[in-house]
């Protein structure tokens, strides 16, 4: 897949049907293109919690109604038999939650999940244009983390409960993401321009100058390797749904010696780790090892708790696969959090993930391969307790080293 699942979806929505919504509902394209990404990501979530029998109950009655509509446009019928098998009952849950969370009118919630539903069907239609169960069910428990991420923290799902509130964790991709060149709309100032500017350059320096800290250890870090300090044992990363925009990034599939084929994101842990595992890793000695760590992207936790939320076992299990096709290589995990609170408390905490995480691979079957858990509280933070969260969530880490 090379694009967030909701951008394909959202190609069977040509904007006309938004615009023309938008007119019948008297609904702001905003509103509706909010609306639209819960429904696709509900919709998903509802196909993934059904058994192989009741998917294919569901998916041969939309090719009974719907065959002629599904080759790549999207139908404008009603699909309310198909969402009412979908969630039965709570059908009224489903739509008051994207209502709360999308500011739209009850019809027009009404509206917009029956477009996204058909929408759904198209992009089944053309992930296996038999409606193959095996390949249609292999993506959806593959991805079903990742339709969790998309909707907003505290979203009540019918069936699933609640999305849960998650600490803000820092995402590999978001310093990236920071520091996007800033496009200058038309008739904009360009003072502002160059104040943006100075800003993203601003916030540049001092990031590398916090990575410039570390000595070089001789490691080419675009293989995917974090390099940190020496002192500093542990460097990783634990995002959270709250924090991470997925739909900017890239979906990519990573193919395992074994043969095994793992669905992750273009840069994250799953790709860097595999490429760092194929190379001769092992001549680079116990020290550099040592210093070399790989971060999470996908791992949430609930808030001030160690408790690992659903959307973060794909890419736990998909650490476990990596473990699996790699039998010689041993990880240990370590965690760190920032300044706020007591240290005794951010200790504690940071261990507890830490061996959350450890735990996981452990009940998988890969226990072997884990050498160690260990959290380091918030002794290694860079920022103050009082500085602004967009700076504390970059303390806040969860992340593996090769032994």
């Amino acid at each position: 897949m090379d694009k967030n699942f909701i951008d394909q979806v959202r190609n069977f929505i040509s904007p006309e049907t938004i615009s023309d919504l938008s007119s019948s509902t008297g609904e702001s394209t905003t509103k509706l293109e909010k609306g639209f990404n819960m429904s696709i990501a509900s919709v998903l979530l509802g196909f993934a919690s059904k058994g192989e029998g009741g998917l294919s109950t569901i998916l041969n009655q939309a090719k009974n109604h719907f065959v002629d509509s599904l080759d790549g446009s999207v139908s404008s019928s009603p699909v309310k038999g198909v969402f009412n098998s979908l969630f039965g009952d709570a059908n009224s849950e489903v739509v008051s939650s994207i209502q709360a969370h999308s500011g739209l009118s009850t019809s027009a919630t009404n509206s917009v999940l029956e477009q996204a539903t058909t929408a759904v069907l198209g992009f089944f239609k053309n992930l296996s244009p038999n409606f193959d169960i095996g390949t249609i069910t292999q993506f959806l428990s593959s991805n079903k983390g990742t339709f969790l991420a998309a909707l907003p923290a505290g979203f009540s799902l019918a069936g699933l409960g609640k999305v849960p509130q998650v600490e803000p964790i820092r995402p590999v991709s978001q310093a990236k993401a920071q520091f996007t060149p800033v496009k200058k709309e038309k008739g904009g100032s360009l003072w502002l321009y160059l104040i943006l500017l100075l800003i993203a350059i601003a916030l540049i320096y001092f990031f590398l100058r916090g990575r410039s800290e570390v000595p070089d250890t001789g490691v080419n870090t675009d293989a995917g390797m974090v390099d940190i300090n020496s002192e500093q044992k542990v460097d990783g990363t634990s995002v959270s749904t709250g924090a991470i925009d997925l739909s900017s990034r890239e979906l990519l599939k990573v193919t395992l010696p074994d043969g095994v084929v793992i669905n992750a994101y273009k840069g994250g842990i799953e790709d860097k780790l595999v490429v760092f595992l194929k190379s001769d890793y092992k001549n680079l000695g116990d020290q550099k090892l040592k210093d070399t760590w790989f971060d999470f992207d996908n791992l949430n936790f609930e808030t001030n708790s160690a408790v690992i939320t659903a959307e973060s076992k794909p890419q736990l299990m998909n650490i476990v696969a990596i473990l699996k096709a790699f039998p010689d290589a041993k990880l240990k995990i370590g965690g760190y959090t920032d300044k706020t609170g007591t240290e005794a408390v951010n200790l504690k905490l940071s261990g507890e993930r830490a061996n959350a995480v450890k735990k996981s691979i452990e009940e998988a079957g890969r226990g072997n391969q884990v050498d160690g858990a260990e959290g380091y509280g918030s002794k290694f933070a860079k920022y103050d307790a009082n500085a602004p969260e967009s700076d504390r969530v970059l303390d806040r880490h969860i992340s593996v080293s090769v032994r």
